[in-house]
């Protein structure tokens, strides 16, 4: 179990030992520039889109976007098709 400084300790920006998993990431994908960027062969015209999470990287943001919207379909009955 974390004592509370240990978890003040805790930074979510997506860094390990070398890196950050999430630019990383970032670096090798096309991001996504508007809603009608057409200029990418990406369905949503890229793999990712700027936003401003607090305290974290921008595809962390993502997926927490993504992962919210799909638990709200699912709970307003979608069935995931």
């Amino acid at each position: 179990m974390l004592n509370m400084d240990e978890i003040k300790k805790i930074i979510d920006d997506c860094s390990y030992t070398g890196g950050n998993w999430a630019t990383e990431w970032q670096n090798t994908h096309i991001e996504m520039t508007s809603p009608t960027d057409f200029d990418n062969t990406e369905p949503n015209g890229g793999e990712w889109y700027q936003c401003s999470p607090a305290h974290t990287q921008p595809l962390n943001g993502n997926l927490k976007a993504y992962a919210a919207w799909y638990l709200f379909a699912r709970l307003a009955g979608w069935n995931g098709n």
